[in-house]
């Protein structure tokens, strides 16, 4: 191959707007998936793992939770409450643009029911927050989903409490 042929390869295959353009689409999709895994999907992983241990009693999950939060999500606070006298609240999780949520903890062995539902009930309209979840290691009973629905309260397993709590601003 002479230099002449070499170059116009070069101009035409490899320098060509073309290859430029797929070259860098390639370079920006590999980039934005080292930025999900390293700066979305990793701190989610770490979240996880945080919920997922063995917990000695409720109190612990709660801080817990409060805790992954923080470390977690965009801007929130999240504060667990003294364990009794807290009408039904929790943890109270606060945005910085004003966005309030009451959170019932339930670390349970079974499907959590009504009850869970009817104190995060009470803790909204006590606390006056805009919204209200209750979130367990568990399930839910039919009833339990039935009660919430009608209230818009959001029933989550601590898993998806992130996505819920990064959610909320966009309600």
């Amino acid at each position: 191959m002479s230099k002449y042929e070499k170059d116009k390869f070069l101009t035409e295959t490899i320098y060509s707007e073309n290859v430029t353009n797929l070259l860098q689409s390639n370079l920006k999709d590999r980039i934005d998936y080292l930025f999900r895994e390293k700066y979305e999907n990793e701190p989610k992983k770490e979240f996880i793992e945080i919920l997922n241990r063995n917990f000695s009693n409720g109190i612990e999950y709660e801080h817990a939770i409060a805790k992954a939060i923080n470390l977690y999500s965009d801007g929130w606070n999240a504060e667990a409450t003294k364990a009794s006298g807290d009408q039904g609240l929790d943890i109270l999780a606060r945005h910085p643009s004003g966005i309030t949520v009451a959170i019932q903890a339930k670390l349970y062995s079974s499907p959590v029911g009504n009850k869970a539902v009817q104190e995060v009930i009470s803790a909204m309209g006590f606390y006056k927050t805009n919204f209200a979840a209750v979130v367990t290691n568990n399930k839910y009973t039919e009833s339990a989903k039935q009660l919430a629905a009608s209230h818009s309260i959001e029933l989550l397993h601590h898993n998806s409490i992130l996505d819920y709590i990064d959610g909320v601003l966009r309600k």
